[in-house]
Order: structure tokens, then sequence, then C-alpha cells
């Protein structure tokens, strides 16, 4: 079998376990970081100073149990990173979110195009603070 190289491993796999097609998914997802390469902050059409890191979007979504039929709402959206998460696990599912950045911030046309760009279905966006009752 040979050593195990804890600092520099061939394959990374993470799970989460909710069931057997979950730990397929992430299976699929995660396994040698190829296909969540995808989802890094660098390939991403918006890019802001603070996004959130692709396998923290995924677990969360992974954590929400999110099916083809969720609806996924997302009131501090930011780059949408965990709805885009979501909808690759799930590209039946139903996302929206909120920002209350400025467009110069947070731009929605470039959001829509990373979704779009990697064949995700549409999303819903809102400018404004989910605080106000106004939203």
């Amino acid at each position: 079998m040979g050593d195990v190289k804890l600092k520099s491993p061939d394959i990374a796999l993470f799970a989460c376990i909710f069931g057997d097609k979950r730990v397929m998914i992430l299976r699929e997802v995660f396994c040698g970081f190829g296909e969540l390469r995808r989802y890094d902050p660098n390939t991403r059409i918006c890019v802001t100073s603070t996004p959130l890191k692709p396998i923290a979007a995924f677990v969360m979504a992974n954590c929400g149990r999110v099916s083809s039929h969720s609806k996924v709402f997302d009131v501090c959206a930011g780059l949408c990173t965990t709805l885009l998460a979501s909808a690759a696990l799930a590209p039946g599912c139903r996302p929206v979110g909120i920002e209350r950045a400025k467009d110069y911030l947070v731009s929605f046309p470039d959001i829509e195009k990373d979704f779009s760009s990697r064949g995700l279905p549409l999303l819903t966006l809102i400018r404004g603070d989910y605080r106000y009752p106004s939203i």
C-alpha cells in the first residue's frame, strides 16, 4: 500500500453523510477537487474581496438537504456562492438571493453570467436589505 502522505494527498475526499444519495453527490463533486475548482473565486465572473470558499458553500447546501424541489433563500447573498452550490447539487432547485451591496461591489449581471456559464438554472436576485419590511 505505501506510506500515507498527509501533507500532500493524491486525492482529497469530503463527505457529509445524510444518506446514500448525499454521499454519492459529494464524492462526485469533491473527489480529486476537479469539479470543485469550477467554483473557485478566481474562476468567477463576479468577484469581491471576501468570497465564500466553495467547500463551505457545498457543505452548507448539503447540511440544508437541498433537493431538486427545494427553494433556497439566501438573505445575505453576496456573490451567491451558496446559491451556486445549491443549484449545482440540485439543478431543479429555485435559488433566490437578497443583497444590499451596491452594483459596483456586487454585479447582478455578472452573477447571472456565473450561473449560465456553468449551465445552471437562472436565479432570482433582489437588491435590498432583508431587515426592511419593504423587501
